[in-house]
């Protein structure tokens, strides 16, 4: 689902925002055609959607509001590019280097071919051959999110700090097994304006916190097909 496609991404949002339910039953009639597949991906894909559609009513934010950086660099000098304008393994290799590594795949629920970009020290990006949505994960804390209203997301921050940030959507948080581990789970819906209007993408940044330590683990956008 291609971001930049304004009319396709409007009816969505706008479907999304008349019935959940119908939203949810084809996700999972689409999700049904893959399960004998890819079936661990999937059911985990299930789990996921199904919590982050109940909570759609949480905080949202737009995919032009924020940019991926380097933490600890210089704000007043460091480029800004809105991860939406990261379209390219060009342009994401002079925002973060080259020693990145590059790898080519189709997409097992769109069966669109894309690249992920991957840097080992915690950054992964990845973008379809065809220009469209640019998703990320995140699992280190030498990178960061930038919000438009100066304030940082990064992993190892606390459960109070970032509260603060998205306070409706960490009180909607959850339990859920990832990698073995329980985390703290909860979900941030991407948005946009249409007509005046903010409508909501069926589509998230997921985040999940350690249990033991009570701070943020790791974060990734995702989606739905």
């Amino acid at each position: 689902m291609a971001y930049e496609n304004s009319t396709n991404k409007a009816e969505n949002a706008e479907s999304l925002q008349e019935s959940r339910i119908l939203i949810l039953a084809d996700i999972l009639l689409f999700l049904v055609y893959y399960i004998m597949r890819k079936p661990t991906l999937i059911l985990l894909f299930i789990s996921l959607t199904i919590n982050s559609i109940a909570q759609y009513e949480g905080d949202h934010i737009d995919r032009s509001k924020f940019c991926i950086i380097k933490t600890g660099t210089d704000l007043d000098t460091t480029a800004k590019i809105k991860v939406t304008e990261l379209k390219s393994v060009k342009t994401i290799q002079q925002q973060y280097g080259s020693n990145c590594i590059i790898t080519k795949y189709v997409d097992v629920l769109t069966d669109e071919p894309g690249s992920e970009i991957k840097y080992t020290d915690g950054l992964v990006l990845n973008i379809s051959d065809r220009p469209g949505t640019t998703n990320f994960r995140i699992t280190s804390d030498k990178y960061s999110l930038l919000l438009d209203n100066g304030k940082i997301i990064k992993v190892g921050m606390t459960e109070s700090e970032f509260k603060d940030i998205f306070p409706k959507s960490f009180s909607k948080r959850n339990f859920v097994t990832q990698n073995k581990k329980e985390r703290i789970y909860f979900s941030v819906h991407f948005s946009f304006m249409r007509n005046n209007k903010v409508l909501i993408e069926d589509a998230w940044i997921s985040f999940f916190f350690d249990c033991e330590t009570g701070t943020l683990d790791n974060f990734y956008s995702l989606d739905a097909p």
